[in-house]
């Protein structure tokens, strides 16, 4: 089981609410489950299943390979696509917010973790502004906790590394939803 606090409690029990309505879909896919929650006045605990043998993307971010890279970036796309395509919008796409698993076959799965949910379709091109993050991090092999107002679609194309032709597209709003971006990857 891990423990993820947050300082919110009125957007927590709204994400709660809302993954309880989507509860099937959600643990359908690599999003470890949600064992159980307590709120008061100031913050909300969640408590989720543990995965064996995996680690926080973030916590080793300079020892990922150009290949795990991608892997990353692939398995949070597939994951996000399909919660866009039932008009679940996750927000906080992080390095931070990922976890990768070695399997027994030396394949890896990707788990997305500590996601907050939102309704509003307005907001659902911020999910392509936190994939340039998590590329940027990815490629600058260090997590970025503090730039957070910096504007991703300003970024210069060089700065995503192996990344930067998916980052011009998003930039150049040609891919306009996580959907796209998985058809682009996929390609």
């Amino acid at each position: 089981m891990f423990l993820h606090d947050h300082h919110k409690p009125e957007e927590c029990l709204a994400s709660l609410a809302f993954y309880y309505k989507n509860k099937d879909l959600i643990n359908e896919l690599p999003i470890p489950k949600l064992l159980d929650f307590s709120c008061d006045n100031t913050s909300c605990s969640f408590v989720y299943e543990n995965i064996e043998n995996s680690s926080n993307v973030a916590d080793h971010i300079s020892e990922w390979n150009d290949k795990d890279k991608m892997e990353i970036l692939k398995g949070l796309v597939n994951i996000v696509s399909t919660l866009e395509k039932n008009k679940i919008y996750p927000r906080d796409i992080r390095t931070w917010n990922t976890l990768y698993q070695k399997t027994k076959n030396n394949s890896s799965k990707i788990y997305l973790i500590d996601f907050d949910l939102f309704y509003d379709d307005a907001d659902k091109s911020k999910m392509l502004i936190d994939f340039l993050w998590l590329m940027y991090e990815l490629n600058a092999l260090k997590v970025s906790y503090i730039v957070r107002h910096q504007d991703m679609m300003l970024e210069p194309k060089e700065n995503f590394g192996q990344f930067s032709n998916i980052a011009g597209v998003i930039q150049n709003k040609k891919i306009k939803t996580v959907l796209d971006l998985k058809n682009y990857l996929a390609n």
